[in-house]
């Protein structure tokens, strides 16, 4: 700190005069550039961060409900085809199981959703539908002559590896979820109680 002094003599006094610098009160405009800098850089980064942290959670949210249907699924499809005495497929692609004193029951895909429709005794149409993460594909497949039901769910990778067909087109890879049930495993299983029983 700078000061200036003038001396001045009066009467053989020496008389010294202190003057004080100037004080510099408020900020500079390099200083409120460099805070609004630092600011704009801190907000970024926590808009980033509330955008991963809202991506993560709603994966987690699909993932669980998706894991829900599938249980769903899995219930119904275990109950109907082991009640079934047969599956055909009928005109339009459907299966349609027979269940004795039941009315049948129709099982049909479309993309990512498995329907199931069922005609009551009163002649009610019951409908359901499992509706599994969009992007995916559903598919009934009957095996063993029909012995066995297979429902498979294809779902694309999170991060797809590229893989080239015979036509120069590219795939990506998926995930494959596979649900089998025996047709007639109840009936099979209370028939051979029943001979052990004898």
């Amino acid at each position: 700190m700078m000061r200036s002094n003038s001396k001045q003599r009066s009467n053989g006094i020496c008389l010294t005069a202190t003057r004080e610098p100037h004080r510099r009160f408020g900020t500079s405009l390099m200083e409120v550039v460099i805070v609004i800098s630092v600011a704009s850089i801190l907000l970024g980064l926590c808009v980033t961060i509330m955008a991963s942290l809202m991506r993560a959670q709603r994966r987690v949210n699909d993932s669980t409900r998706e894991t829900l249907v599938l249980s769903r699924i899995r219930r119904q499809l275990h109950k109907d085809v082991h009640s079934a005495t047969s599956v055909k497929t009928d005109a339009d692609g459907r299966l349609v199981l027979e269940i004795p004193d039941q009315p049948s029951v129709v099982l049909s895909t479309n993309k990512h959703v498995l329907n199931r429709t069922q005609t009551t005794i009163d002649d009610n149409v019951a409908r359901e539908a499992f509706r599994l993460a969009v992007g995916s594909t559903t598919k009934l497949e009957l095996l063993d002559n029909g012995q066995r039901l297979r429902f498979v769910v294809l779902k694309p990778a999170n991060q797809p590896q590229a893989v080239a067909d015979g036509n120069n087109q590219i795939n990506p890879k998926h995930h494959r979820i596979e649900l089998e049930s025996v047709v007639g495993k109840d009936h099979r299983f209370s028939n051979s109680n029943h001979n052990h029983s004898l």
